[in-house]
C-alpha cells in the first residue's frame, strides 16, 4: 500500500472514511490469513471511530480479530485515564468479540518495564513471531491530540 495523506472537512467525514478503510482491511486480512490484527490508539481522538465500528459493523468479523493497544497509560483498567476502559465502553461492550480477542496491556505489572516486556511477548506470540523481527499488524491506529502529541509522545519530550 502506498502511503498518502488525506484531509477531511470535519470529524464526521474523517470517521466515515476511517471506518470504511478499517473494515475493508479487516475483510481482506481475514480472507487472506484468517484473522485481522488491529492496534488501537488511546486518547479521545479515535473514540468516534470506535463508536462507528461498533454501531455499523461494516462486515468486520470480530470473531477473527485480535485487538491490541498501541499506547496505554499505566493506570488501573478502571481509572478514567486508562485507554482500555475508554475503548471497552465505546467498542468492546458493543461488539461480539470473544474475550480472548481483546488484549489489553497488563497495566497491573510493575515496574513499567515488566508490563512492556510481558505485552511485547504477548503480541509476538499472538501474531506468530515470538523470536522473529517485529510483528506486523494489519492496521495500527494512531490518534493525535489537540496539542499534536501522538503514540505517547508528549509535549516537552526530547523526542519531539
Amino acid at each position: 500500500m502506498t502511503a498518502r495523506a488525506r484531509r477531511f472537512t470535519d470529524l464526521a467525514a474523517l470517521t466515515e472514511a476511517a471506518s470504511v478503510f478499517a473494515a475493508e482491511l479487516a475483510i481482506e486480512a481475514v480472507a487472506a490469513r484468517g484473522r485481522f490484527s488491529l492496534a488501537l490508539s488511546g486518547g479521545s481522538t479515535p473514540l468516534p471511530l470506535y463508536a462507528a465500528l461498533a454501531e455499523r459493523g461494516l462486515g468486520i468479523a470480530w470473531n477473527d480479530a485480535l485487538l491490541f493497544f498501541g499506547d496505554e497509560r499505566l493506570v488501573p483498567w478502571d481509572d478514567p485515564e486508562n485507554t482500555f476502559g475508554a475503548v471497552r465502553r465505546v467498542l468492546f461492550d458493543k461488539i461480539a468479540a470473544p474475550a480472548a480477542a481483546i488484549r489489553p496491556m497488563p497495566v497491573q505489572l510493575t515496574p513499567p518495564e515488566a508490563a512492556a516486556a510481558a505485552y511485547e511477548a504477548e503480541v509476538r506470540a499472538a501474531l506468530g513471531r515470538p523470536n522473529e523481527a517485529a510483528p506486523r499488524f494489519d492496521l495500527i491506529l494512531l490518534g493525535m491530540g489537540p496539542d499534536g502529541h501522538t503514540a505517547s509522545l508528549f509535549p516537552g519530550s526530547p523526542v519531539l
